[in-house]
């Protein structure tokens, strides 16, 4: 094979796939957008007032420290051992920039070429982006709708036996699908991983986010060396800060702090001021969030009751805020989300941009108004009306 032509991008490039939520559509003022994934309360008043008051005190122009600003880190290992009983100190936190940034440091610290990353599918369509970047082999672990979207215990162990995996990123409540696994099926997991020397990343971004009076379950309550991936954008409405965190021990954040080190440094210092405001003013947030949490949940119930009503198998999500329903329709996902905009100006994102076993489906997310809501199932029942 001869020498690859100058500027001739990276093979591992020719592997990613398109962001499905991130494509750009013809979308117009009258559009119901169900496609992005983003709280559409915004950001606190607190923490915007602690952003605007890094500014106005010159701040937000230093580089904050490579792990991130030692205050907030402390306040986030004190919210961990507050809520689920652990032992972090701040040497136990690495703020980043974004969750998706988090999980890509991860990749670039851990993953050897040819380690084998098993992911849910469908799953966030990121985790393999940073597999095969890292050079490694994502292993798709199917997750059906008979099953609640959750990973099946006794599947996921035959998988451990044959494959022989290095990693498994584990991701509840779930993005695409809402689903939440049960506390006593993580702790099985956690069980065989131990036993085939597997390692965790678990993906927690929408911790806050459980319905129906259900507590998340940290994956570092059940094993000291699982790694925990969180982010401020879903939890306190921060997405353009694009700040995120991880929870590991300190040796796994010290491999993460050299990627950080020729990466970017650090994370933005402005949002960090904000985070410290959320996690400080805590009673404030916390009764925000539930309140935020409140509306989903009465959300959650007008989507899947509407989408049930036009003739969809719909899964009750137990947590996020995405429904992922079975379209009754032999077309493809891409294609009904393609004519669904066409035809009903409602924007959902199709099954398979979340993996093959995605197919047939496609993502709602239930963070707009009720109005919104209404509208939208309204249209796309007279669109499926009118397909038959």
């Amino acid at each position: 094979m001869g020498k690859r032509e100058p500027y001739e991008p990276s093979h591992r490039i020719s592997k990613l796939d398109d962001s499905p939520t991130r494509v750009f559509k013809k979308i117009g003022p009258k559009t119901i957008d169900f496609s992005i994934g983003q709280p559409d309360f915004g950001t606190p008043d607190h923490v915007k007032e602690a952003k605007i008051k890094a500014i106005r005190s010159d701040l937000d122009s230093r580089y904050a420290p490579i792990e991130g600003l030692p205050k907030l880190r402390s306040l986030i290992a004190e919210d961990y051992n507050e809520v689920y009983g652990l032992k972090l100190t701040e040497k136990n936190v690495f703020i980043t920039t974004s969750g998706s940034m988090a999980l890509s440091l991860l990749a670039s610290s851990l993953y050897e070429p040819g380690d084998k990353v098993v992911t849910p599918n469908p799953g966030f369509f990121a985790y393999k982006g940073h597999i095969v970047l890292a050079g490694a082999s994502q292993i798709p672990f199917r997750i059906s709708e008979d099953k609640g979207f959750r990973m099946d215990v006794d599947d996921f162990h035959t998988l451990c036996r044959t494959v022989d995996p290095e990693y498994l990123v584990i991701n509840s409540p779930s993005n695409p699908t809402g689903a939440v696994q049960p506390r006593s099926e993580l702790e099985e997991i956690v069980d065989i991983c131990r036993e085939h020397k597997v390692g965790i990343i678990s993906d927690e971004v929408y911790d806050t986010m459980i319905y129906n009076g259900g507590k998340h379950t940290c994956l570092r309550e059940l094993s000291k060396d699982a790694i925990v991936v969180n982010s401020f954008s879903k939890r306190y409405g921060m997405c353009g800060d694009r700040m995120g965190f991880i929870i590991g021990t300190e040796e796994q954040l010290k491999a993460v702090k050299r990627v950080q080190t020729y990466r970017n440094v650090c994370a933005a210092t402005e949002p960090q001021y904000g985070g410290i405001a959320a996690f400080e003013e805590k009673e404030l947030t916390k009764k925000i969030q539930a309140e935020h949490r409140e509306l989903y949940q009465k959300r959650r119930n007008l989507t899947v009751d509407g989408l049930r009503d036009m003739g969809m198998s719909c899964h009750m999500p137990e947590g996020a805020f995405y429904a992922f329903p079975r379209y009754p329709s032999t077309m493809m996902s891409k294609d009904f989300e393609a004519l669904l905009l066409k035809e009903a100006d409602v924007n959902v994102v199709a099954g398979r941009g979340f993996g093959r076993y995605g197919e047939g489906h496609i993502r709602i997310s239930y963070a707009t108004s009720e109005e919104n809501i209404k509208e939208g199932l309204t249209r796309m029942k007279i669109f499926l009306e009118n397909l038959h």
